[in-house]
């Protein structure tokens, strides 16, 4: 009988989760829709806008990439791509808490109301059952409750006495007490006291920390961007890239030194726009400053890049008192490069700066 208890008890509580999840779904998929919906350019829909994303986002625009390979590109959902959603893409790459940043609708689920009658059949069985758990449920109850008061915490009084007679002996090893507490203070001290850049926390000396280490998102792997007042004048730095082969899309981030040169204006508007010149005709861009390093993306139909062509020039800012740069200050790294053929050659191509 205990048994055949057992087994209904668990049937009853495998039953009563059941409905429950059945619930949360319903209630996810009728009120809380809007909280789980999926940022514009979010291709994987994990949450994150990453800059392939924008890039894909940018690929469509240009008609190098179709809608299905990311429809959340496509925000008014046209089957096509406008400039406006790329720029909203890039937004969300770069704070996806700004009223920039759009979150795509998440259409309801029909299918709930198939799941409930489920629930309906397995109920069913479960009142018969009902009557006997109270009986055997009480039963090991007082069972498991002489066990908390069992006098398991009698010795630990007796153990008092024995901390005395350690205490004792402590002024006499004073050197080994010393040591010990020593070594532990520092440590934790050391701890707090440090910044430890990669987890998500600004602590003191930093300036921003996103959760890692990596560079080409919204923080620099140090979690410290340099900021300085203008000089009044610009630096113009060349771009050029070198590839064996003719190209017809490109992707790279250009790590400059913040501190000693800037960008006016930040992430994909306007400003940053104005200061990217000398772009290849026929070539669309995606263009996104991170205040420590350039994104530039640029992708066409019908044009190609050909080797040692220069793609653009960088017109910064350069800081007030700092030295003039030299192209060891910088460092540009090839992250996509698509030939005339659709095959990826990334790892055959550079890029590389000039400074005038």
């Amino acid at each position: 009988m205990r048994l055949e208890w057992d087994e209904i008890h668990m049937n009853q509580s495998l039953a009563l989760l059941y409905r429950t999840a059945i619930a949360v779904v319903a209630a996810i998929t009728l009120f809380g829709g809007a909280a789980y919906g999926v940022f514009q350019g979010d291709c994987n829909s994990n949450g994150i806008v990453g800059i392939n994303e924008v890039q894909r986002c940018a690929n469509i625009f240009s008609d190098t990439q179709a809608v299905s390979s990311c429809p959340q590109c496509d925000f008014n959902s046209s089957n096509r791509v406008e400039i406006n959603e790329v720029q909203g893409a890039a937004n969300c790459f770069l704070d996806n808490t700004t009223a920039g940043c759009r979150m795509l609708p998440t259409p309801v689920h029909t299918a709930t109301s198939t799941e409930t009658p489920a629930p309906t059949d397995t109920s069913t069985p479960q009142p018969t059952a009902t009557a006997p758990p109270p009986t055997d449920t009480s039963t090991p109850v007082p069972t498991d409750t002489p066990l908390p008061p069992t006098v398991t915490a009698t010795p630990q009084p007796t153990d008092t006495p024995p901390s005395t007679d350690t205490a004792t002996p402590m002024p006499t090893d004073t050197p080994e007490a010393t040591f010990t507490a020593t070594a532990a203070e520092p440590t934790a001290t050391a701890t707090q006291g440090t910044a430890v850049c990669g987890n998500n926390q600004v602590e003191p000396g930093e300036t921003c920390d996103d959760g890692n280490t990596m560079t080409g998102d919204a923080c620099p792997p140090t979690c410290i961007i340099n900021n300085c007042g203008s000089a009044g004048s610009t630096t113009p730095v060349n771009v050029h890239v070198q590839t064996p082969q003719n190209l017809r899309s490109i992707q790279l981030l250009l790590d400059y030194p913040d501190g000693t040169v800037f960008i006016t204006g930040t992430g994909s508007d306007a400003n940053v726009q104005m200061r990217v010149t000398n772009r290849p005709v026929g070539f669309t861009p995606t263009i996104v400053d991170l205040n420590y390093a350039l994104f530039a993306a640029l992708s066409s139909g019908s044009f190609q890049l050909t080797n040692n062509q220069r793609i653009f020039v960088v017109n910064f800012d350069r800081c007030a008192g700092a030295p003039l740069v030299t192209p060891a200050n910088f460092t540009c790294t090839v992250q996509e490069a698509i030939n005339t053929s659709s095959a990826d050659i990334t790892n055959n191509v550079t890029c590389s700066v000039v400074v005038p």
